[in-house]
């Protein structure tokens, strides 16, 4: 009885045939997760891209001005007299933040429609007659949006803005 030494007995096909399973699974769900990960980041960052936007945009709103019409103490309405004589008006309807002013007559969103807002709260603040608390307004609210695996992402937000008497 001899033996070939050139071949492989089916034991050894099917080791092999194992291993090379495996090493092919643990492939594809490496390159998964990398992937889905990126995809959470890329909308994490569009996110925080969207929520600083907002944030400015109240920043100006709230730069040269001299009286807070809106609220008077708490409100999802903010409205503002500007020293040069114009008006903003920042409003959330239903996921959107529209700001409206002299210029636009009509609101304009500024959130894409990859974020829904929500929470948008201005909190106003009068200045305490000792002069160590100024006038502020602050402003938060939550942005969410969806990553592509379907998974909801959220974020809040916060600004202070203190008014120049």
């Amino acid at each position: 009885m001899s033996t070939n030494p050139r071949g492989f007995t089916l034991i050894e096909a099917l080791v092999y045939l194992g291993l090379f399973a495996l090493l092919i699974g643990g492939t594809f769900t490496g390159a998964f997760n990398v992937i889905e990960s990126s995809g959470r980041n890329q909308a994490h960052a569009m996110m925080q891209e969207e929520g600083n936007f907002i944030v400015g945009k109240i920043n100006w709103a709230l730069s040269g001005a001299s009286t807070i019409s809106q609220p008077a103490t708490t409100g999802s309405k903010l409205t503002v007299s500007k020293y040069d004589g114009s008006s903003v008006t920042i409003d959330i309807n239903n996921t959107d933040v529209e700001i409206q002013d002299v210029v636009n007559t009509t609101p304009t969103v500024v959130n894409s429609t990859n974020v829904q807002v929500s929470n948008l709260v201005f909190t106003h603040t009068e200045a305490t007659g000792d002069g160590i608390d100024p006038e502020k307004v602050v402003a938060t609210f939550t942005l969410s949006t969806h990553a592509p695996n379907g998974m909801v992402i959220t974020q809040d937000f916060s600004t202070t803005a203190y008014l120049r008497r």
